[in-house]
Formats: structure tokens, sequence, C-alpha cells
């Protein structure tokens, strides 16, 4: 678990998803506001973060779909600081 930033911030995010048997592919893309806050008087703005998840799932079976094989490829790229 990851102990935070210290900083207030909003994320939205969308997640488009298409199926090709018995692979299921997705794409979501999101974008995280960071608010600037006072810190030892002084102003500190640590910038905004966009992401990107790419990735597949796989199911052989409806037996199987409970235990998916997942391979994702995430992206953050961070403005600021």
């Amino acid at each position: 678990m990851s102990p935070g930033s210290g900083f207030h911030q909003l994320q939205a995010g969308l997640t488009v998803v298409t199926r090709e048997d018995p692979l299921v592919f997705f794409v979501a893309p999101s974008y995280s506001w960071v608010f600037e806050r006072e810190k030892n008087g002084t102003n500190v703005d640590p910038g905004d973060t966009i992401g990107l998840k790419v990735g597949t799932l796989l199911a052989a079976s409806p037996e199987t779909s409970r235990f998916r094989l997942r391979l994702a490829l995430p992206i953050r790229f961070a403005k600021g600081l």
C-alpha cells in the first residue's frame, strides 16, 4: 500500500474494452489533478499525472475465466514539480 504523497488529488479515468474470444483487450487512460498546498511556508505544486494502461486478458473457457492471465503495460507521465 502506498503511503501517499501528502497532497490531495482528484483522478478520472476511462476503460475501453473489446473482446475477441478467447482474449479481451483493454485501454484505460487516466488523468490525476494534484492540488498545490503550502509546505514549510512555500507553495508546492507537484504537478498532474497522465496515465495509460494497455493490456489483454485470457479466458480459455468459462471454467478457467476465473483464473485470468493479465498482461498490462502501465505508463505514467508527470508534469510540474
